[in-house]
């Protein structure tokens, strides 16, 4: 049976769990004073095969995990209160000793729903930091999570109003002042969960605060600050969460606020926490790329290259289009084009492959999908118009098998060429800070570089399995010496994304 776990994340709990664990790298929150893991776990993607890895993380010394209402459809939520259930039950851990974080504002949209304050971002998702909607999600988010006081709750990506109002023809002037509205709404009603003990304090979790400040989805971290002091000169606006990585350095380097101070500066004078997410996932307008080590390949090269290989690909989509032309007669000229259509996978690749330059490009862009839907697209045409017909059968398994060989040859060379680029990576970070080493898993230095950075509390990691947990864990046991966040990225960007 599981249990309401009473309480939250204490200094005296959260400090006798760090006492325990010597070998786990700790900071001190404001406000709160909690000590948290410098690490922590992140669940987007999470759900039950992970379930050791977050246990391991936690008798390791993780002791801050970041979740969403939105992850899994509050699916990852329900995990972590079933583990943090268990492990309190055996006695391994208690409630006060563990922070945990969760975000609401995203809207998955079902037949009939009204939701107050709602646009819409998508046929499924939609989008409400409207009290009345938050107040439904805190109440769903501590059900599942099976806690009486989330430690903090973050407003899930609020940039989504100005990315709605940007296609929707609304000036930017009047999107941000508009914003600014939704958010005073919004802070007061959290000041208020606060004094109802549902939560302990709240913030931003955003992509876009250290933007330059002419991006039309640009957060100013400085008025929504205001925002909060106005309602309160004890207000409980404490936290911010951001994705920061060796590509992605804006959060030190671009001085988007008053006083030219950069997001990092901000939050240092004025007492915000700071969670960094995807510290190994670099998502910018030239590049995407996963920071980590790519393994030596271990089977042979494709004995055939990836160009040929598309123009093998591309003739045999002519060669089903010749015979779709030469036995569907009976259908309209746009009937047998819009049949044609769906077999162009060579035309679609060709329209991306500047930009399908790493292994992470290459799932951001879904290949999988793509080929999933042209094998359903193929087995369609059959079963519509070509069941039992020996040529098309044959025409379809050897433009499968083709598709098959193509993702195998592409996703080879798009891994060396990871490899090739992250070991120069590697040698370029040597040069920016005695604290990195050559001889070192560049997954660890990714991970260092935020760990050296002054005024970061935490890292957010994904450690969906247990080498990754051991992987984190073990750098986390590493003393760093702490660096001037403007002096050490501006380094970065100039070795890493300058040259």
């Amino acid at each position: 049976m599981l249990w309401m776990l009473v309480g939250a994340a204490t200094t005296e709990g959260t400090y006798e769990f760090m006492v325990a664990h010597p070998d786990m790298s700790y900071q001190s929150l404001l406000h709160s004073c909690c000590y948290i893991s410098q690490v922590g776990y992140g669940t987007y993607r999470f759900d039950r095969r992970h379930s050791d890895s977050m246990k391991l993380a936690l008798r390791r010394g993780v002791n801050l995990i970041d979740t969403s209402a939105f992850y899994s459809v509050g699916e990852s939520e329900d995990l972590i209160g079933e583990i943090l259930n268990e492990l309190v039950e055996e006695g391994s851990l208690n409630r006060n000793q563990v922070y945990i974080v969760s975000k609401a504002g995203f809207v998955q949209i079902e037949d009939g729903d009204s939701v107050p304050g709602m646009f819409q971002l998508s046929d499924q998702i939609g989008y409400s930091i409207h009290p009345e909607f938050l107040e439904s999600q805190l109440t769903g988010i501590l059900g599942r999570l099976r806690l009486e006081t989330l430690d903090c709750l973050l407003l899930h990506n609020p940039e989504q109003y100005l990315l709605w109002a940007k296609l929707n023809n609304v000036k930017f002037v009047d999107a941000l002042q508009e914003l600014e509205k939704q958010i005073a709404v919004t802070f007061d009603y959290l000041e208020m969960e606060v004094r109802r003990g549902r939560i302990k304090c709240y913030g931003l979790s955003s992509n876009t605060l250290s933007q330059p400040k002419n991006h039309f989805t640009y957060l100013p971290l400085d008025r929504f600050h205001n925002i909060a002091k106005r309602i309160s000169t004890n207000h409980n606006f404490h936290f911010i969460q951001f994705p920061m990585n060796l590509f992605e350095t804006s959060a030190a380097t671009e001085e988007n606020l008053p006083d030219k101070q950069s997001v990092l500066e901000f939050a240092s004078v004025h007492q915000l926490n700071v969670l960094v997410n995807r510290p190994f996932d670099a998502m910018t307008e030239m590049l995407s790329l996963r920071l980590v080590d790519i393994p030596e390949e271990t089977e042979l090269a494709p004995v055939i290259d990836r160009n040929v290989c598309l123009d093998e690909l591309e003739e045999q989509e002519e060669q089903i289009s010749m015979f779709i032309e030469s036995l569907l007669k009976q259908l309209s000229k746009d009937e047998r084009t819009k049949i044609k259509r769906k077999i162009s996978f060579s035309i679609l690749y060709r329209k991306h492959r500047k930009t399908i330059s790493s292994s992470l490009m290459m799932w951001q862009y879904s290949f999988q999908s793509w080929f999933d839907d042209l094998s359903a697209d193929m087995h369609w045409i059959e079963e519509n118009y070509f069941l039992g017909l020996s040529e098309w059968n044959e025409l379809s398994r050897n433009y499968i098998a083709k598709l098959k060989e193509f993702d195998s040859v592409i996703s080879y060379f798009l891994r060396e060429s990871d490899r090739i680029r992250i070991r120069e990576l590697k040698l370029k970070l040597t040069s920016v800070h005695s604290q990195f080493h050559l001889n070192e898993k560049f997954s660890c230095q990714a991970i260092r570089a935020l760990r050296m950075t002054e005024g970061i509390h935490s890292i957010l990691v994904g450690m969906r399995k247990i080498r990754y947990v051991n992987e984190v864990s073990d750098e986390c046991s590493r003393a760093v010496a702490k660096v001037d966040p403007f002096l050490l990225w501006s380094d970065i960007k100039k070795e890493i994304i300058s040259r």
